[in-house]
């Protein structure tokens, strides 16, 4: 049974740096839609498995950035802009946040909505990515080296359609941690993301401590496509946990 309820786009890599090309304009229609080479974001940081996904009301982005350096990566947000044939800017979208500090081999998704313009609608030819805002920005990859975060004492349960996890982080480094958020992150058979679910932990984990997680995951669970990976899942996948610092609530962005 195809269950993949929401419509995604049709991307094609573009030649630049940072860019990718619009194909079959304008609009919706049923697609993976993945990006077919990865974006450099910056030095040792790129945008890989992007694509746009539909629900009632707008368009999302969903991506991931992964961290091929050897040095934590605390960018702020990410920006597109979106060009027509001529290459004039027709709509900027950001901030896109990056919530979380991603460390040296991490893969960490992001997601966004467009509340006006819709790139799986309007017309556009062409859309560049770029960090925005001072990054890295040292006040959390500091603290992040501090730390030693470690997922433990797992409990899995996977179906077709719902998966739940259960677990401990523990906290083996010497400072307190803080905004601490446990993501799983879903795989097709092909390693690339179909969507996301998370934990945020309240209280900062003290140094030696540990704290109770728990994710659960199902397909009437969330209205936006990014965080109902089930919507899209449809034989096997994968699910990865990973462990992570975000930034505090309330964190300005200055883009």
């Amino acid at each position: 049974m195809n269950r993949r309820i929401f419509a995604a786009g049709a991307l094609a890599a573009g030649t630049g740096i940072g860019r990718v090309s619009a194909q079959d304009l304008p609009g919706p229609r049923a697609s993976d839609g993945f990006l077919s080479e990865p974006i450099e974001l910056a030095e040792g940081l790129l945008l890989s498995d992007y694509r746009f996904l539909a629900d009632n009301f707008k368009a999302n982005l969903l991506g991931e950035i992964e961290n091929t350096g050897d040095k934590a990566f605390d960018g702020q947000a990410l920006n597109a802009t979106f060009l027509d044939a001529q290459g004039a800017p027709i709509e900027s979208i950001y901030p896109i946040p990056l919530i979380p500090v991603i460390q040296p081999g991490q893969r960490i998704p992001v997601t966004g909505s467009f509340s006006e313009f819709n790139p799986l609608e309007d017309d556009w030819s062409e859309a560049t990515f770029a960090i925005c805002g001072e990054h890295p920005k040292h006040e959390y990859t500091e603290r992040t080296a501090q730390l030693d975060l470690r997922i433990e004492e797992v409990s899995e349960n996977r179906e077709d359609d719902s998966y739940q996890v259960e677990g401990t982080i523990r906290n083996e480094g010497e400072a307190d941690a803080e905004s601490v958020e446990v993501h799983a992150i879903y795989r097709d058979d092909e390693d690339r993301l179909i969507g996301l679910s998370l934990s945020r932990i309240d209280d900062p984990i003290q140094a030696g401590g540990d704290a109770a997680f728990s994710i659960e995951a199902e397909l009437s669970f969330a209205l936006s496509p990014a965080y109902n990976p089930f919507a899209f899942i449809d034989g096997e996948y994968t699910v990865e946990l990973i462990v992570c610092i975000g930034r505090p609530g309330g964190y300005a962005i200055e883009c």
